[in-house]
């Protein structure tokens, strides 16, 4: 069945792309169902529903998915999709509750949200005995599995299906490469670094330098006796690093691989003191021009040395190229082990027209080509958007700017005033 709201909703978008199709039946005007269906209107649900179907129409669009199809059908998207709720639950395990995928489908389940043939999906993970059984506790910080994501993805009361997409758009905002577009959704931006950012890589390149963005482990302490026996302590291989942490509460806090994106870092899963992706909590230069003079050699990920304000970097035998002290001056212990995600300077050969003739030139951009992360951008794209929840409103505003708007009559004005999605 296709849906339209009543003709009170219709997506503005560029002309390549359909008509955003929305809700409705085609029901008569004096049906209970169009009674119920204008009740929606004049209800705070409207925004929802709006933003929702906005939301599935433009990645539709994104991924050249034909408007009357399902997301689903797109491979892409699939794997995608997949890949965000993964993170996502990675995520939410670390940072709130680590049975974070057992807590919401028992809240799911006592709801009435997962109807019994959805909970069989998951076995008699479901019962009550669930949280005392080791093979069942480990069963829910494993990745969540192609089945159960499509059970819950396709029950609209879960949610699943608004959180992944959210994510997605988020991370197509970040593989946006057409000029003309970067233009539109950010003038400013693209004035300044055109020719200096890599345009695939344009928003995503901007996003990590404006916020000075890491991947940070970090242990701190002030306890006097630890700080007596321990300051002149070293860190000179990883293993030093998981020894002196271990006794500590943030022993356990290590990532999943689904939350890492070093390919050549494996130790970093075995790492305790996780804290995310942040801002750099040291002083360490993030300008393009400094950016464009740095190399794949250079060091971007290692353990942060105070004493001397650099990076030390970690060998292959998990060794550190030279050792650290856990503590500057023998004060407060601070030991801290990061992955600066930057973009490094890459040579580009481009045509330019001298004197009347057609020359070849060599220039400088900022690219994250030859570095660590290369070979997972979409997987750091994703990160980005679950833990910086600002985000989905950047990549709004971003595909608003674009086209990708929604227009409404005036008997529904007033609940969707302030949407950026609204024309």
């Amino acid at each position: 069945m296709k849906f339209k709201f009543w003709n009170k909703a219709l997506l503005i978008a560029p002309a390549s792309l359909l008509p955003l199709a929305m809700t409705s039946c085609g029901v008569d005007r004096d049906t209970e169902a169009k009674k119920v269906q204008d009740k929606d209107f004049k209800s705070d649900n409207i925004a929802t529903i709006i933003e929702n179907d906005w939301l599935n129409s433009t990645l539709k669009a994104l991924y050249g998915v034909e408007q009357s199809a399902e997301l689903t059908t797109n491979e892409t998207y699939k794997t995608d999709a997949l890949n965000a709720y993964q993170s996502f639950i990675a995520y939410q395990n670390l940072k709130n509750n680590p049975f974070y995928k057992l807590e919401q489908l028992k809240k799911w389940a006592s709801e009435g949200i997962l109807s019994k043939s959805e909970q069989e999906i998951f076995g008699d993970f479901l019962s009550p005995q669930t949280v005392q059984n080791d093979q069942h506790s480990n069963y829910y910080k494993a990745e969540i599995n192609q089945n159960e994501f499509n059970v819950l993805y396709a029950n609209k009361e879960t949610g699943v299906a608004y959180t992944v997409n959210k994510i997605l758009l988020v991370n197509k905002y970040f593989q946006v490469s057409n000029l003309a577009n970067l233009e539109k959704m950010d003038p400013s931006a693209t004035s300044l670094y055109k020719t200096q950012f890599q345009l695939d890589q344009f928003n995503l390149i901007n996003y990590v330098i404006t916020n000075k963005t890491v991947q940070l482990w970090r242990y701190q302490t002030s306890n006097k006796n630890y700080i007596f026996s321990m300051a002149n302590i070293t860190v000179d291989k990883v293993q030093d690093y998981n020894d002196l942490i271990l006794n500590s509460s943030i022993a356990s806090d290590n990532p999943s691989p689904q939350l890492l994106i070093n390919q050549n870092a494996p130790y970093e899963v075995t790492m305790g003191g996780y804290q995310g992706i942040t801002s750099n909590p040291f002083p360490m230069s993030y300008t393009v021009d400094d950016l464009l003079n740095k190399t794949a050699s250079d060091i971007a990920v290692g353990f942060y040395d105070s004493v001397n304000g650099k990076l030390v970097k970690v060998n292959e035998n998990q060794e550190l190229a030279s050792p650290i002290l856990v503590s500057k001056g023998g004060k407060d212990i601070d030991v801290a082990y990061m992955g600066q995600i930057i973009p490094v300077g890459k040579t580009i050969t481009k045509k330019v027209t001298k004197d009347g003739k057609e020359v070849e030139e060599q220039s400088k951009i900022l690219s994250f080509d030859e570095t660590p992360f290369a070979s997972n951008l979409s997987k750091l794209g994703i990160l980005l958007a679950i833990n910086d929840e600002n985000l989905y409103k950047t990549a709004q505003k971003a595909f608003a700017a674009l086209g990708y708007k929604v227009q409404v009559d005036d008997a529904i004005k007033s609940q969707v005033e302030g949407m950026v999605i609204i024309k």
